[in-house]
């Protein structure tokens, strides 16, 4: 049974299936134009939302060999309305503490200050409501808070004294204390009360299932090369870089264009070759 896109306050890629190409040579799959046989297909669908937080207070640590230092941002987390979608107890994220960027912005003006952090919550349980439609198990959603650091945060360091080397503790500006908050499309924006953007923060759910064997075809045009692994995010900003993994993802080009994306059609032809029974000892 299908899912419906989640729209409100979201933003949801649906169902995209993505399969390996059974081939060990970077050659053979660049210009491979035709394939009909078994391969292993997976869900990649992500949904992201704007959460709900609650208890929202940011605390700046000193290093002391118990944790890194830097500054934190604490709050209570929940998704509201989407239970249908990723059940019940994974809406309910609770208490979650992110390290989050202070300085980078005044370092270089083109880097995205963006931390991901690991929810405490568990992924949902294999038998769920909602499944992937290919293999009939569950999404398996396990979830990720992005956290982007505004113009408000940069800057924010404790003093260190020059003799001692040590670290004087930090207070936080008042000015970051009852922060107001603004939900718009999948993000939720804090902000101080003359509206200078604190951060804003998103909830993605990420579909872990198990990728099944399955009879396919593949058709599609002979391609160059493979696009280049991007290694680090940050030689996006070079200008010689190669983008054509981002296209290859359907970023910066209509998902639509196969062959400017460089990837074959995808036709899927039978029912899973489940790796295990659905129903044993689950």
């Amino acid at each position: 049974m299908e899912t419906g896109l989640r729209t409100e306050n979201a933003v949801d890629t649906g169902d995209i299936y993505r399969a390996m190409l059974p081939f060990d040579s970077p050659q053979d799959r660049a210009t491979l134009e035709y394939y009909a046989g078994p391969a292993v297909v997976v869900n990649q669908r992500t949904a992201c939302f704007a959460p709900t937080l609650d208890n929202v207070g940011l605390i700046y640590k000193i290093n002391n060999g118990s944790a890194a230092g830097g500054l934190y941002l604490n709050a209570t987390i929940a998704v509201e309305n989407q239970t249908d979608f990723i059940g019940t107890d994974p809406s309910k994220l609770g208490q979650i503490t992110c390290r989050i960027h202070n300085g980078c912005l005044s370092i270089d003006p083109f880097l995205l200050p963006i931390s991901l952090c690991i929810s405490v919550a568990n992924t949902m349980p294999i038998k769920n409501g909602t499944e992937n439609p290919l293999s009939g198990w569950a999404y398996g959603f396990n979830s990720v808070l992005l956290v982007n650091s505004g113009s408000a945060l940069d800057g924010i360091a404790p003093v260190s004294n020059e003799k001692t080397q040590d670290s004087s503790l930090l207070e936080i500006p008042k000015a970051l204390d009852n922060l107001a908050l603004r939900r718009d499309g999948p993000w939720t924006t804090a902000f101080t009360a003359n509206g200078t953007d604190v951060f804003n923060a998103t909830i993605c759910y990420i579909s872990q299932n198990l990728p099944h064997k399955y009879n396919v075809t593949m058709i599609g045009r002979a391609f160059p090369s493979e696009p280049e692994f991007l290694a680090e995010w940050s030689t996006l900003m070079a200008a010689e870089n190669d983008t054509g993994i981002l296209q290859e993802l359907g970023i910066g080009i209509s998902p639509d264009n196969t062959r400017g994306r460089g990837i074959l059609i995808l036709q899927v032809h039978s029912d899973p070759d489940l790796w295990e029974d659905l129903d044993d000892g689950m």
